[in-house]
């Protein structure tokens, strides 16, 4: 039976228990963070994809409440909540096509009385015209 010599035990490193459980709180609280603020930023980019699918297919060039109409349905199918057809900021440009833009504020409670408060903007449309207000 060989014995270690006590200057070998100096030299070995590891874990210890208690930096390990501190190093399991710092990624639970990560991981419980990103649970609660990636699915508002999932939300954000469908409904940028719902609006520059509108751009690409022409919806944008008929009467506003058909844009309307069809940024609902985009966002029933891509269970878009937040916003709907009626928040959306439509704006003419030249004498066939509109701009439309949004933006609103999530606020997403963490702990107690802590929030996390985004707010989110975007659109699709002509932005290098004079634009004109639509209603």
């Amino acid at each position: 039976m060989r014995r270690h010599p006590a200057h070998l035990a100096s030299i070995q490193s590891g874990f210890t228990l208690s930096g390990f459980v501190m190093l399991l709180a710092v990624v639970g609280v990560a991981v419980a963070f990103g649970m609660k603020v990636v699915p508002a930023w999932i939300e954000y980019h469908g409904i940028t994809k719902a609006i520059k699918s509108m751009a690409s297919t022409g919806d944008l060039a008929k009467p506003i409440p058909q844009i309307r109409e069809a940024f609902d349905k985009r966002a029933e199918v891509g269970y878009i909540t937040v916003i709907s057809g009626q928040d959306l900021t439509i704006t003419r440009v030249g004498d066939s096509n509109h701009a439309v833009s949004f933006a609103y504020r999530k606020e997403i409670p963490m702990v107690a009385n802590m929030s996390v408060v985004f707010d989110f903007s975007g659109g699709a449309g002509d932005t290098g015209r004079k634009r004109v207000a639509a209603q």
